[in-house]
């Protein structure tokens, strides 16, 4: 058995535990002095189990009184020791770095392989993405490819090859779709390099009552400046979470621990769990439990105890990100999953473009949807609604049915395929959806709300269906169905959705409720009568043309 010792901020060793026994009977260490026995974590002495230190500490007193001769003998073995282990007490042999210590062995003992990991060895890994759930100062995004950066909002989904920036007073707390939390500090700058997980199943429960990550999942982050305060879920054994900086890697499997990045020096404290940490030159060195380690790009520097300080401080940032967390579940995360990783459909660029020149689509034209899809995103309010920023002719303020104008704008969004979360109409859509989904459906008692209702029901069903947003399932349901109970007896629809021969049916509002019903059968939503209504309102349309052709 090889034991270390550490004593007066030194580390000593390796010594036999001959040795060890020797140099407590000799005074020199004590039952509060630390050992390492294992290669990892230090205990006390009296803690260790390799001897009953007051018993034999007694023993030796009263064979010292008895017998000067053990004494002499005591010593002249202390004497040979020192002389056998030469420059014992040299500052040559005393080390505080791992580079010239013997008591680690890091790279020899650790494997390191899952450094190396694919992020999506396979089809079975999708894309993950983190999310952007509490900021406060000035945080900024800046996408794969672009020189811009934006500020982010509440809500921001950063995928892979997405870069967030923290100024002087910002700071941000993310959270990944595997359930892993991270607060970032002030002044930072970091890349999402890659980011793979595999499939999950959606519930109700809270991400804050996880112990394991969703689903197995390689994230690996590139820190070039500042702090990363990462609270990671269990892993799966499948699983690699790697933060790089330009002097090393920290892996974990499992744990809290703090990341520090800054002109020439990286820095890792550990919290809970452990930490594989592989510097430049390869030289590694697995971190435990309230221990740290440093990497000036030369050596690896090595404590045991983390400065109560930095504790307190990482502490108070792995608290604030549990918090921001601890309310969002996990249908939530798997709604945002399930949006980054949708099979293109009607949304495949070469189809969509293909369709959009058959048509007579020019490059003036898709300029112009661009500029109107832009203008849609400057004038939703904060609630995610659209109509109340509206003016009249004359440019005075004049607000309109927010429900009527949010649905409108929705289905705009969706019939570009706005649907990368990572992007500021992508981001529109998903507040527009979220604003739709709290709408409080009343009985349609007005003309405006003819035309509301199904103009609402229509983008409800829409994002329902594109947006793999189970969580609206039955708000659409419901939304048609209204609908279908409104239906006049003639087969239209009337204000306020009248009945009998006296109500005002006419073929406006019933396109408008046609519409909401066609795209609700297009996607085989199951809602009873159904394939009844959509005939029924067919009679009346075709009821309505005249004999030049002409509906009214």
């Amino acid at each position: 058995m090889k034991i270390f010792v550490f004593k007066d901020g030194k580390t000593k060793g390796p010594f036999s535990k001959d040795e060890i026994l020797a140099d407590i009977k000799m005074g020199r260490l004590k039952s509060d002095d630390q050992i390492c026995t294992d290669g990892k974590n230090w205990i006390l002495i009296r803690d260790s189990g390799i001897i009953n230190f007051q018993t034999r500490s007694l023993l030796f007193w009263k064979i010292g009184v008895i017998s000067l001769f053990f004494v002499f003998i005591v010593g002249a073995i202390c004497i040979a020791l020192l002389l056998y282990f030469g420059g014992y007490f040299s500052d040559e042999e005393v080390h505080e770095n791992i580079t010239d210590s013997q008591d680690n062995n890091f790279s020899d003992i650790r494997d390191l392989d899952y450094f190396e990991w694919e992020s999506h060895p396979d089809d079975s890994f999708k894309n993950g993405a983190a999310l952007v759930i509490s900021s406060s100062g000035k945080v900024r995004y800046q996408l794969q490819g672009n020189p811009k950066s934006d500020y982010v909002e509440i809500g921001q989904v950063l995928t892979q090859g997405t870069r967030l920036i923290t100024e002087d007073n910002g700071e941000a707390i993310i959270l990944f779709t595997n359930g892993t939390s991270m607060s970032v500090g002030n002044n930072a700058n970091f890349l999402i390099t890659s980011f793979g997980q595999k499939e999950f199943q959606s519930d109700e429960g809270l991400i804050s009552s996880l112990n394991n990550e969703l689903s197995p999942s390689r994230i690996k982050l590139n820190l070039d400046l500042g702090e990363l305060v990462v609270v990671v879920k269990k892993l799966n054994k499948q699983s690699s979470f790697l933060v790089q900086s330009e002097l090393g890697f920290a892996g974990v499997r499992g744990t809290s621990f703090a990341i520090n990045s800054k002109s020439g020096l990286t820095s890792v404290n550990v919290i809970s769990g452990e930490v594989d940490f592989l510097n430049s030159d390869n030289q590694s060195k697995l971190v435990g439990e309230n221990h740290m380690i440093q990497s000036d790009g030369n050596k690896l520097s090595y404590k045991r105890d983390v400065p109560r300080s930095e504790i307190s401080r990482i502490i108070l940032m792995e608290k604030e990100a549990k918090n921001a967390a601890k309310d969002i579940s996990v249908s939530k995360i798997k709604n945002y999953f399930d949006r980054l990783n949708l099979s293109f459909g009607s949304c495949d660029p070469i189809e969509r473009e293909r369709r959009f020149l058959i048509s007579g689509g020019t490059d003036e034209i898709k300029s112009a949807i661009h500029k109107g899809l832009d203008w849609l995103d400057m004038m939703q309010t904060s609630d995610g609604s659209w109509g109340a920023n509206d003016r009249d002719d004359k440019g005075n303020l004049k607000p309109s049915n927010s429900i009527a104008m949010s649905g409108m704008a929705v289905i705009c969004f969706l019939q570009n395929c706005e649907l990368d979360l990572a992007t500021k109409r992508g981001l529109a859509l998903e507040n527009g959806v979220e604003y739709l989904s709290k709408v409080s459906i009343s009985k349609v008692k007005s003309q405006r709300d003819s035309y509301a209702h199904p103009i609402f029901a229509r983008a409800v069903v829409m994002a329902y269906q594109r947006m793999k947003r189970e969580d609206i399932h039955d708000l659409a349901k419901k939304t048609i169905s209204m609908i279908i109970d409104g239906q006049n007896e003639n087969g239209g629809w009337a204000y306020a959705y009248g009945k009998g021969t006296v109500a005002h049916v006419d073929l406006s509002v019933t396109g408008w409720n046609l519409m909401a019903l066609l795209e609700a059968h297009s996607i085989e939503l199951q809602v009873d009568r159904l394939p009844d209504a959509i005939d029924r309102a067919m009679e009346y349309v075709k009821k309505c043309q005249d004999k030049n052709g002409m509906f009214a």
